[in-house]
């Protein structure tokens, strides 16, 4: 099983990821995948670069279902930027937490981030769906990425993931990925330059994406299940 508990440290890049309890789905039309990306920008974006994402449905029926939900590559700010953020926000929960912060503490309060962004979204999920209850699996998941080699893998495997599950034939047909933000020149929050430098150009991009050669060995090397 993935380790949960490794930390959220200034600087360093992460592959997070997680999914629902049983056979729940996190998106279930359409106008799930925007509301929980705005969600998404509100939490994380203070704290953290985004490179890749992907963001999928259960697979149905139930009986083949696989454990879908969402995929990041995420770069978290360096320890001055976040020390000014958490020191501008009010403290709604000081338990654990006091001024000035530790690098535990900081740690801690990243992780914190990540869980305001899963609890925010499963209040609004479930008012709409009249559910109660748990939505996602466990904590957040993350992977540390030590390499470019690791860096770049992991952008592959998110955007392979929806032809993974046999939702789309290519990467390019999935709507709720960053995929698509890497080869257009339309503004986004995507750290679109830095991460096409780690494919060297665009070219390199679309070259490497031709096919998922490489990532089984990524998926074994990070322990990823789903």
């Amino acid at each position: 099983m993935p380790n949960i508990r490794v930390p959220f440290q200034p600087g360093n890049f992460y592959h997070v990821y997680n999914h629902a309890t049983g056979d729940d789905s996190l998106f279930t039309e359409d106008r799930n995948y925007p509301y929980f990306l705005m969600l998404y920008s509100k939490h994380i974006a203070p704290v953290a670069s985004t490179f890749a994402f992907c963001l999928m449905p259960n697979h149905l029926p139930a009986e083949t279902a696989v454990q879908a939900g969402f995929h990041f590559v995420v770069r978290i700010n360096d320890e001055e930027k976040l020390v000014e953020y958490f020191n501008r926000l009010p403290v709604k929960n000081p338990k654990g937490f006091s001024k000035p912060l530790g690098f535990k503490q900081l740690e801690n309060k990243i992780a914190h981030q990540f869980g305001n962004l899963q609890n925010a979204y499963t209040k609004a999920f479930n008012k709409v769906n009249n559910r109660k209850g748990q939505l996602f699996c466990q904590s957040i998941q993350r992977k540390k990425l030590d390499s470019d080699e690791y860096i770049i893998n992991a952008i592959r495997y998110i955007h392979f993931n929806p032809q993974s599950h046999n939702f789309v034939k290519c990467p390019d047909e999935w709507r709720f990925s960053s995929y698509d933000a890497y080869l257009e020149n339309k503004p986004t929050k995507i750290s679109r330059n830095e991460g096409m430098a780690k494919f060297k150009n665009k070219q390199g991009f679309i070259n490497l994406h031709q096919d998922d050669k490489g990532l089984s060995k990524y998926a074994t090397d990070m322990d990823l299940y789903y």
